[in-house]
């Protein structure tokens, strides 16, 4: 009998090895199964999904080979998803909801450079708001003294953020982007030109240069010289021709000039092209819309309408201008 207690202990203790050694084998695995998956989601560009996987190793596989490097890929991966979706939230005008995504992204990385100028942008564009309440005839005195002191707080913090980027790395473009942007606010042109120029040399990929050489013809335009932002304009278009973004500046330079045709096949160019978020093809739409219109072509003016319509079906001033077009239509003799 004791004989056969020590086999059976035997038989027992070799099973469960083979179930240990099974077990881990299955386990390494799943490990690399979802780490291999992770990274096709991250090539992709798939971030949320690629710290989804990354995730599950850290979190089942705490004590795996992967598991710290998981920890810092799921960050990373994160940090890249919470940035695009604060790009689409500007694009939708959702400055809260760029605003806490924001938060969450510098929670992880306080040194990540874009998403500290990202920051200062939203603190200018919240700036520029006050500005424009400003311009009210219908407020108080005491209301635009205190719009005047938030715009001013908030272009102090915006400069701030952008420095800081600058401290962070003294070749960031967008540190240097976003000094212009100050400079432009203080009407100190020169300066401006010197930073965004600053930032189209340091700018990473042809995309970024773009954006970058756009804010350029966009200083140009707002300092009243037609001729050296559209030459601008052009420039890129030729650089970068995919770039449907850029067309609503080059159609608005020909609009701001009052020709229109010229800003209809500006803008009509622009739509076949490629763009990094549907919200700005739908302000070309309704630039088109708005030309259309002033030539009393109310058809195809609603027509382009419609079609931002389609983009952005909440949007109030998509909404409130087809009320307009709707209404010169029925007034049209």
């Amino acid at each position: 009998m004791r004989v056969f207690k020590l086999v059976l202990v035997a038989c027992v203790a070799i099973f469960l090895g083979m179930g240990i050694g099974c077990g881990k084998k299955g386990e390494e695995a799943k490990v690399k199964e979802l780490m291999a998956e992770a990274k096709t989601y991250q090539e992709a560009e798939r971030y949320k999904e690629s710290a989804d996987c990354y995730g599950k190793v850290a979190t089942l596989y705490p004590d795996s080979e992967s598991a710290e490097e998981a920890k810092k890929n799921r960050d990373q991966a994160l940090v890249q998803y919470y940035y695009d979706e604060a790009k689409h939230c500007v694009a939708r005008d959702d400055i809260n909801g760029a605003s806490q995504t924001l938060q969450k992204l510098l929670d992880l990385d306080p040194e990540h450079v874009e998403g500290n100028y990202a920051v200062g942008w939203l603190y200018m564009r919240v700036a520029m708001e006050y500005l424009m309440n400003m311009q009210d005839p219908a407020i108080s005195s005491a209301q635009a003294n205190y719009y005047n002191l938030q715009t001013q707080s908030l272009m102090d913090l915006a400069s701030k953020q952008f420095q800081y980027c600058l401290k962070l790395d003294e070749n960031s473009y967008a540190g240097h982007k976003g000094m212009a942007h100050i400079y432009a606010s203080e009407n100190n042109l020169p300066k401006a030109i010197e930073e965004i120029q600053k930032a189209i040399d340091l700018a990473p990929d042809g995309e970024r240069k773009a954006l970058c050489s756009e804010v350029l013809a966009q200083f140009y335009l707002g300092s009243g010289n037609y001729e050296l932002a559209l030459a601008t304009m052009e420039d890129i278009t030729k650089k970068y021709p995919e770039m449907g973004d850029c067309y609503l500046t080059y159609g608005t330079i020909y609009l701001q000039q009052n020709e229109l045709d010229k800003a209809i096949s500006a803008f009509e160019e622009g739509l076949s092209k490629s763009f990094r978020e549907s919200t700005i093809k739908g302000r070309i739409y309704s630039a088109l819309a708005y030309c259309y219109s002033s030539k009393g072509d109310y058809e195809k003016a609603s027509d382009n309408l419609r079609q931002a319509l389609a983009l952005d079906i909440n949007n109030p001033d998509y909404i409130d201008q087809y009320s307009q077009i709707y209404a010169q239509t029925i007034s049209k003799p």
